[in-house]
């Protein structure tokens, strides 16, 4: 039985196979995709994954690939769980900043954080973070630096990327203009 479509606060309607299609692209119970909050929760697990994915990867991804073509900007993706913070909840927007500031939650954080600051320092002097933080560009494979403790690295742009390519599918857009 085909799953019925959706009428949210906003009446906005989708079709069963644009629903069925995100059923499937965050399934239920699958800790490997989306965000890996593992809670037991799998609704709840479907439901921030999806949540992250459109209102901050899709943004994200639309504003480095306009972006890019009118002047040097730098992608990253900070993927360094904070250790006091509830694992449950996974990596937090904007929990990078505590780092940025030299806020170090404990000392394993001291030398991730001031490399972070380094990074920034050379950025707002010279509107460039050096030679390991290339500008985002529209290549192929864009690629993105990984914020993680010992592997700041450049990594491809392609995490979660069939399910953010969907979400600004025509077809599914135009579901959401009706």
């Amino acid at each position: 039985m085909p799953p019925t479509p959706y009428a949210g606060p906003l009446r906005c309607t989708i079709t069963p196979d644009v629903y069925a299609n995100f059923l499937a692209l965050y399934p239920a119970n699958d800790p490997t995709l989306g965000v890996p909050f593992n809670t037991g929760d799998s609704l709840f697990d479907r439901a921030a994954a999806w949540f992250t994915d459109i209102m901050f990867l899709v943004p994200c991804r639309n504003f480095f690939r306009y972006a890019a073509l009118l002047q040097p900007t730098f992608a990253y993706h900070f993927h360094e769980f904070i250790p006091r913070n509830d694992p449950s909840l996974g990596v937090l927007h904007a929990s990078e900043l505590e780092l940025l500031f030299g806020l170090f939650p404990t000392p394993v954080e001291d030398v991730f954080g001031n490399q972070m600051i380094d990074f920034y320092i050379d950025f707002i002097n010279d509107l460039n973070p050096g030679a390991q933080w290339p500008a985002f560009t529209l290549t192929v494979q864009p690629k993105v630096l990984q914020f993680i403790r010992d592997n700041i690295t450049m990594i491809p742009d392609d995490f979660n990327l069939e399910m953010t390519d969907y979400m600004t599918s025509a077809k599914v857009l135009n579901e959401f203009e009706k």
